[in-house]
This record gives structure tokens, C-alpha cells and sequence, in this order.
């Protein structure tokens, strides 16, 4: 896995004669990130997937959402385009564990209304504990943003790969008869 950073830089080259007023075109750099799990295809990981703490020197996450194909590929090894795990219970299961984690115990005061800032639990899932960032707002129903780093991916898909199907998540169609029209005979 290799851990790069998306991001987009523009410089301006000024003519060899100095001449301001001609410049080269704008270079652009931007940087990938491919995953693979249990030797399958390495995967692209759209920009927007990889979030960065604001609070603790920009550690990088992943965000992990049900309906993101690219998920369902790399997890479930499937090649279909609209293939999702957003149905499946092991995501329900390791979100209510993070929502547990946020929600206060019965013998300690209530929560504050100050908003706090982004804060990092720590659930359980196997034999692992996985770092999980949740956000200021709407931290409960949030999408499970977990530490980008192997120790960390490896629990979730895990946990995950438990929800994939082995004919890409697709209903087929079976031919039964049983709703046919009827044929009317003269």
C-alpha cells in the first residue's frame, strides 16, 4: 500500500529572456492511492475518501461508505459498477461501536452543549483496536473514517468482507411463468 497524498500544484515558469509576460503553461501534480486486499486487484481511491485531521497534524483517514464502489471492489473482489455493502450488517455493527464509544455512560454527567472538535475513538473489531476519527457535527451518523494505515484497514475489511456475496451483490432474473398474462382463445 502505498501512502501518498492528493493534491494539486500550479507553478508559472517565466520566459529564458525574462520576459514576464510570457509564461508556460500551469503543471499539475497529483498524487494516487491504489489499495489491495487478500491479493486482489489494486483499487483507486478517489481524493475525496482520504480525510485529513485538522486537529492532529493532518494524519490521514479513510472513508469508509457503504455505497462507494470502489469498496465493493476491493473487498469483495467484485467487478460489477453498481455493486455496494451499504446493506450489510457488519457496516451497521462497527458504526454502532463508534456511535457507542461517543455516547456518554449512564453515571457520567450529560454531554456539553459546546461543540467539541473532531475527536479519535478507539473500537475493538477482531483482535485489533482500529482509530477512528469522528467529526464535530453529526458525528453519530457520520461515515466511519479509519486511520490510513494497515494495522488499522486490514480489522475493518475484514469485518466487511463478511457482507460480500459471491455473484456481485446482483439479483438474477429467474423465468417462473407464475405472473404470465393469461392467453385468451377465440
Amino acid at each position: 500500500m502505498s501512502e501518498e497524498e492528493s493534491g494539486h500544484v500550479e507553478q508559472h515558469a517565466e520566459a529564458a529572456e525574462g520576459d514576464p509576460a510570457i509564461f508556460a503553461k500551469p503543471v499539475s501534480i497529483a498524487y494516487k492511492l491504489e489499495l489491495t486486499y487478500n491479493g486482489g486487484k489494486a483499487v483507486s481511491i478517489p481524493a475525496d475518501f482520504v480525510v485529513k485531521d485538522i486537529d492532529k497534524n493532518e494524519v490521514k483517514y479513510l472513508k469508509v461508505q457503504g455505497s462507494a464502489v470502489w469498496l465493493s471492489r476491493l473487498v469483495c473482489h467484485c467487478s460489477s459498477k453498481s455493486a455496494s455493502i451499504a446493506n450489510g450488517t457488519k457496516l451497521a455493527e462497527l458504526k454502532k461501536k463508534r456511535n457507542d464509544k461517543l455516547a456518554p455512560a449512564d453515571d457520567e454527567a450529560p454531554p456539553e452543549k459546546k461543540i467539541k472538535g473532531e475527536q479519535v475513538v478507539s473500537i475493538q473489531v477482531g483482535n485489533s483496536q482500529v482509530s477512528i476519527l469522528c467529526p464535530a457535527k453529526r458525528a453519530q451518523s457520520a461515515d466511519l473514517l479509519v486511520l490510513l494505515h494497515v494495522d488499522h484497514l486490514a480489522p475493518i475489511f475484514n469485518a466487511l468482507s463478511a457482507d460480500c456475496t459471491g455473484d456481485d451483490s446482483k439479483r438474477h432474473y429467474h423465468k417462473s411463468g407464475k405472473f404470465a398474462k393469461p392467453v385468451l382463445k377465440d
